[in-house]
């Protein structure tokens, strides 16, 4: 795929999205084959220019067998789901869930433990978040 600059120092396959960008079968199957590939079962499009850019969005796929982590974000950075493709479920620690398939907005509760359960063989979404998150924490539950 051409417009495209790997981000090396990033820990899940990530790929800057320079230009014109169109989600379409192409660039879901290069997802896709990037984690097989990595043996992380993610990859991403990063849609934002860079870090200290005040909207971050990427494109995330995580394949059904994605080891999911508990996850939470400072509570000033609001996040939200778009799924686009797969089924599965949003968990909130507080064991409330949320159903989702494709074409599903859900804006996250802010600083909430969540995480994705995978039913589907993959899960393609677009995840919002304010920036900059450079020095921005979020927490993994016991230190996942």
């Amino acid at each position: 795929m051409k417009d495209l600059i790997e981000i090396s120092e990033a820990r899940t396959p990530s790929y800057r999205v320079k230009g014109d960008f169109e989600l379409n079968q192409e660039s879901i199957n290069f997802l896709k084959l990037k984690a097989v590939e990595s043996g992380l079962c993610v990859a991403r499009f990063v849609l934002h220019a860079s870090d200290e850019s005040l909207l971050h969005q990427m494109i995330i796929l995580k394949l059904k067998n994605y080891e999911e982590k508990w996850i939470r974000h400072p509570s000033n950075m609001p996040k939200s789901f778009y799924f686009i493709e797969g089924a599965g479920e949003l968990v909130y620690k507080d064991s409330h869930q949320i159903k989702i398939s494709q074409k599903f907005f859900h804006q996250a509760i802010s600083s909430a433990w969540h995480k994705l359960e995978i039913h589907s063989e993959y899960l393609l979404y677009m995840e919002s978040m304010l920036g900059p998150i450079k020095n921005c924490k979020s927490d993994y539950l016991n230190g996942q």
